[in-house]
């Protein structure tokens, strides 16, 4: 439990810290909108990257919005850190 709060609250830095600062060609910003051209595979369409971090900003950073929230720096650290001594990371 502890493992997989890191993992998503480590995501949840990297998403803030670099993804919403990269152009928009590039592939972690494609794949965080979901611009990502190609076929999909038969059946129930997989969960997007997007609604991952939109589900896990809602629950550890108490925070709704986390892209304007993201643009500031040093509030997005803030969050982050107060989030990890929320969980004894």
């Amino acid at each position: 439990m502890e493992l997989t709060r890191n993992f998503r609250l480590r995501g949840l830095q990297w998403v803030g810290r670099h993804v919403m600062r990269v152009k928009v060609e590039r592939v972690p910003k494609k794949a965080l909108e979901g611009y990502i051209e190609g076929r999909r595979p038969v059946g129930r369409p997989r969960g997007r990257w997007l609604d991952a971090v939109d589900r896990d900003a809602k629950r550890m950073l108490k925070c709704r919005n986390w892209r304007r929230s993201a643009e500031d720096r040093d509030a997005w650290r803030r969050r982050i850190e107060e989030a990890k001594a929320r969980v004894g990371l």
